[in-house]
């Protein structure tokens, strides 16, 4: 039941074809993802104490990964001015980040990598963060950080077709814009 109303919520944040359009002065985009973030928090709080000993991945991996792909759709929308959360102090856009950062990190990295949809949620998720928002991921505490980091290493590791088109795009993203 959780699942299918999270996937609805990923559905109304789906920007396909740009079928969100608010006007640059509208505060419907801030108020979609307020509502969206609440979400995310309220689903992270519950499900992350949670250890299911049947079927993990319909009892926790798929919702999991339901919010990351909410969270990513969100982000890369384009109806959602992100500057406006920080310069007014909102914590919306900081609380779903840690939210889904956690979510990510409770999963055993060997259990995203069994589950194929669950993994391209995971890597999209990375994906986006460190195209967009690696002041967010750096930002984290260093378990989270190293947690992250060490995911990309193990995906870049990894022969699963599944995480494949994200491999060189989040290495160039997190590090190659960098000059040393």
């Amino acid at each position: 039941m959780t699942t299918a109303v999270l996937k609805m919520v990923c559905e109304v944040v789906t920007n396909k074809g740009d079928r969100i359009m608010f006007g640059n002065m509208s505060p419907n985009g801030v108020l979609l993802f307020r509502e969206t973030s609440k979400v995310i928090c309220a689903y992270a709080s519950r499900i992350i104490s949670t250890n299911p000993t049947e079927d993990p991945y319909g009892n926790k991996y798929k919702g999991i990964s339901v919010c990351l792909q909410m969270l990513s759709l969100s982000l890369v929308g384009g109806y959602v001015p992100f500057g406006t959360f920080e310069l007014y102090g909102d914590k919306a856009l900081d609380s779903a980040m840690q939210a889904c950062m956690r979510m990510a990190l409770c999963m055993p990295l060997a259990k995203v990598m069994a589950h194929p949809k669950v993994a391209r949620q995971y890597f999209g998720f990375v994906d986006v963060v460190c195209r967009s928002y690696i002041k967010a991921l750096v930002s984290m505490d260093a378990t989270v950080f190293t947690g992250i980091v060490t995911s990309i290493q193990e995906g870049l590791d990894s022969v699963g077709a599944y995480v494949g088109g994200w491999r060189g795009g989040v290495v160039c993203r997190a590090w190659g814009s960098r000059r040393w």
